[in-house]
């Protein structure tokens, strides 16, 4: 496989998911300043999902952010067979949280830490997302094309883009989650 070509092939798809993934994140900003209640339970349950994971070793930590980041791209690619919705709601939830934190983080420190903070591991992770939702709003637009024109080849875009995946965003993945166990601490 010719991996820029196959990027190449997805390209629109890219746009639409960085356009989705950047307004879902002034959504968070917005919704974090006019509804600090709302906000607040968002964090409150988000802390309670992770408390676990945050208080196990950082190898088990590393571990845990590594399965679940790659389970979450995997499922993004695999149930984009659903219309695409599933790539589209990844966009939406991760770009959502990430402007609440933004927003929160910025009024009780700077922008600067929160960049900080997120740079090392999220200049791998967030294009990974992006990429990952790209495959799978293609692969939801060949199923669509499918349904209604009886035209694309489903199997083969989901081999490519399992194939890309286990190549190419697994890796990286990996790289991305060590970097935000073991790197990103040593800046806060």
């Amino acid at each position: 496989m010719n991996y820029k070509n196959y990027i190449y092939s997805f390209r629109y798809f890219i746009l639409v998911s960085l356009l989705i993934f950047s307004f879902s994140i002034i959504y968070g900003c917005i919704t974090a300043q006019v509804s600090p209640e709302q906000t607040k339970a968002i964090i409150e349950e988000f802390k309670d999902v992770y408390k676990p994971i945050l208080q196990a070793s950082p190898f088990v930590q590393f571990l845990l952010v590594f399965l679940n980041n790659a389970f979450a791209a995997f499922l993004v690619i695999v149930l984009s067979i659903i219309f695409g919705i599933v790539p589209v709601l990844a966009l939406v939830s991760n770009g959502f949280l990430l402007g609440i934190f933004a927003f929160l983080w910025t009024q009780e420190f700077s922008l600067f830490t929160f960049f900080k903070g997120i740079l090392p591991h999220g200049i791998i992770e967030i294009p990974v997302l992006i990429v990952a939702s790209a495959i799978g709003l293609k692969i939801g637009y060949i199923v669509f094309i499918r349904v209604f024109r009886k035209q694309g080849e489903i199997k083969l875009e989901i081999i490519n883009g399992l194939n890309f995946f286990i190549r190419i965003l697994l890796p990286l993945i990996l790289i991305a989650a060590a970097i935000e166990i073991f790197i990103t601490p040593l800046f806060f």
